[in-house]
């Protein structure tokens, strides 16, 4: 049939299909695909039964104008939806002291470290007792100068 159809026509008859493609993909955004006509594929698309129709006007063709382009309906597309995945985390990292300092010590250096039987004390620490990084019981006694001297 193509054969004998003059070039206006056959474009306008290819124009005409692509317009109720759009239609269809348009009005079937979101619902359930068309079904067939009963009695199988004949070779014709159905349009789906909650689609509406759309009056589809033809112009006889004028022989000395050309076709006219028309712009089809844009079919808008629902926005993607990506997931990421999850970003792997670094694991904690603690900073380990150079000289690790147990809980139970105290008073502490101004450095936060143990204070040794034997070490100098200071000023403030004058009289104080403690317990040094070994858990030995110490106190602060002029000793030759202050010094931390075990108990």
């Amino acid at each position: 049939m193509l054969g004998q159809m003059t070039m206006p026509s056959a474009l306008r008859a290819l124009l005409a299909v692509a317009v109720l493609l759009a239609l269809t993909a348009c009005a079937s955004l979101g619902s359930a695909p068309p079904a067939l006509p009963s009695g199988g594929s004949s070779g014709t698309l159905a349009a789906p039964p909650s689609a509406p129709s759309a009056p589809v006007t033809t112009h006889a063709p004028s022989p000395t104008h050309a076709p006219r382009a028309t712009q089809l309906p844009h079919a808008t597309q629902p926005p993607r939806v990506t997931q990421e995945p999850p970003t792997p985390k670094a694991p904690q990292v603690t900073p380990t002291p150079t000289r690790a300092s147990p809980a139970g010590c105290y008073p502490k250096t101004n450095a936060g470290n143990c204070y040794e039987p034997g070490e100098f004390c200071r000023t403030t620490d004058h009289g104080v007792s403690g317990v040094a990084g070994d858990g030995e019981r110490i106190r602060c006694e002029d000793n030759d100068g202050w010094r931390w001297e075990p108990i």
